[in-house]
């Protein structure tokens, strides 16, 4: 795994599916077929990664990076997440985030519309 100092400095390339014993999916980047930029364990159980399954080699890395502010169960704001995509749109009550044709996130509980930092 890459440290975050080499991630900046580096290309998305790959796009990877993880998926956790408990079945759990999370989409992450990676410059190369043998690495990925995602969290050392699902971030929903901490249950260990099980699979890493390749979902698509990009032609050219996502052209945006979108700060969107996420709010807690109880509705207070809680944090910003940052998103690499080409794209966002409103589906089903959730924000989806898009690069190319893949979903690489979906947030139910955002607060607002995304900021487009770049």
């Amino acid at each position: 795994m890459s440290s975050a100092r080499e991630v900046i400095f580096q290309t998305p390339r790959f796009l990877f599916r993880l998926t956790c014993s408990s079945g759990h999916p999370w989409i992450v980047y990676g410059p190369d077929t043998g690495t990925h930029w995602g969290p050392v364990q699902c971030v929903k159980c901490a249950a260990p990664w099980v699979e890493v399954e390749t979902l698509a080699e990009l032609a050219v890395p996502p052209r945006h990076r979108f700060r969107v502010r996420l709010r807690q169960a109880d509705g207070v704001p809680a944090q910003e997440q940052v998103v690499l995509a080409d794209s966002y749109e409103r589906r089903d009550g959730a924000l989806v985030f898009l690069t190319g044709s893949h979903v690489v996130a979906r947030y139910r509980q955002a607060l607002g519309e995304p900021i487009c930092i770049d």
